[in-house]
């Protein structure tokens, strides 16, 4: 059975990976059997996604009768005319009366399959700037369809329903792998389990081609899914590429143990971190939900550092306060005054702390 709740947990699977997006990139949907489209709204993150934030639903039917009339128009109309155009039809066909405006690459979601996701990943734009992007992506990929650069949003979306139906009329199907000059790539299948995979297929493969490895990032999912079985919670994780914390974590780990001397780093960072054995060390995660109750902010693992939160944005703002509470540290060791000569806060008081519904809400925003 397709649902919106597969759609969410492929989105933030995807916006958790620095290697798939960045920032508020890339995009998502799913289409219902009674023809509207769950689009991801336009300026949010693919992580920041859940039942009640980040989608916007569209109405199928009279969308794709107006790319069709949009077809027709093109010869005639102006680039700024046909996006004008563009934006016109997109508010009529939108159903959801919330501000949120649909993803740009609303019209493009329109010809793909029930589930698809478009990616900025940095293998696949490794490539894709390439003057021989086509030929190499084709060697690797023959069932894959190419598509030549045009501009996101219109202009895209019609010259993808061009080349999609002319795939169709030689292949007798629809591409689940399409890559886009310049740009990404995009996946489309009947389930979203089957996006997923797919889309970790190009990345793997177009690795191994490139002699490189990002495998790193995939840890991410390895941890979120083990808090998921832990917590019961659905968390993104965030591996963190700061240069500075990475070298603290290998020159002064002794740091990152120390209390919180401010309150803001107990209300963002936790209680306490945590040190995982493997990434999928679920007996210390399990121990650590028995004493503290609550999902770890900052897990470490072979000397990696991850973020966990309700979006990317969120474990962002939790990395911020470790580097402060972290150089702030460094600072005063540098001046020769040692851990034991810093007044670090009250187990008292960061026991009322983590209690402290105010900063509980200011955390949460």
């Amino acid at each position: 059975m397709t649902t919106i709740l597969d759609l969410i947990e492929l989105s933030k699977w995807a916006g958790q990976r620095f290697d798939l997006v960045q920032a508020g990139g890339g995009n998502s949907s799913f289409k219902t059997d009674d023809n509207q489209m769950f689009i991801k709204a336009s300026g949010i993150s693919l992580s920041e996604v859940s039942t009640s934030n980040g989608f916007v639903t569209v109405d199928l039917v009279p969308l794709r009768k107006g790319l069709t009339k949009l077809h027709k128009q093109q010869e005639t109309l102006d680039k700024k005319a046909l996006e004008a155009a563009a934006e016109e039809l997109l508010a009529k066909v939108k159903t959801a009366t919330n501000v949120a405006r649909p993803s740009i690459e609303t019209f493009l979601h329109a010809y793909l399959e029930t589930y698809a996701m478009h990616t900025h990943g940095i293998v696949v734009n490794t490539i894709a700037c390439r003057k021989n992007w086509r030929e190499t992506f084709e060697q690797i990929f023959p069932e894959s369809l190419c598509v030549s650069y045009k501009t996101p949003g219109i202009e895209l979306a019609l010259e993808l329903d061009l080349q999609v139906s002319a795939y169709i009329k030689e292949k007798g199907k629809k591409p689940s792998i399409i890559f886009l000059q310049n740009h990404g790539l995009i996946v489309s299948a009947p389930t979203a389990a089957e996006v997923k995979f797919l889309t970790e297929e190009v990345t793997i493969k177009l690795e191994q081609f490139l002699n490189i490895t990002n495998n790193t990032y995939r840890l991410t999912s390895v941890i979120s899914e083990n808090i998921h079985n832990v917590f019961g919670a659905s968390k993104v994780s965030y591996l963190s590429n700061d240069a500075g914390l990475r070298e603290l974590i290998i020159n002064a780990k002794p740091l990152f143990f120390q209390r919180p001397f401010t309150p803001d780093t107990l209300v963002y960072c936790g209680v306490r971190l945590l040190v995982l054995n493997d990434f999928d060390d679920a007996d210390t995660l399990t121990k650590y939900k028995e004493n503290f109750t609550e999902i770890p902010r900052v897990i470490i693992c072979r000397d990696l550092i991850f973020f966990i939160a309700d979006s990317v944005r969120k474990a962002r703002e939790i990395e911020e306060v470790l580097k402060f509470h972290l150089a702030v540290l460094v600072i005063n060791v540098t001046q020769n005054i040692q851990p034991q000569d810093i007044q670090f806060l009250e187990e008292e008081e960061l026991n009322y702390l983590a209690k402290w519904d105010a900063e509980k809400y200011r955390q949460a925003v």
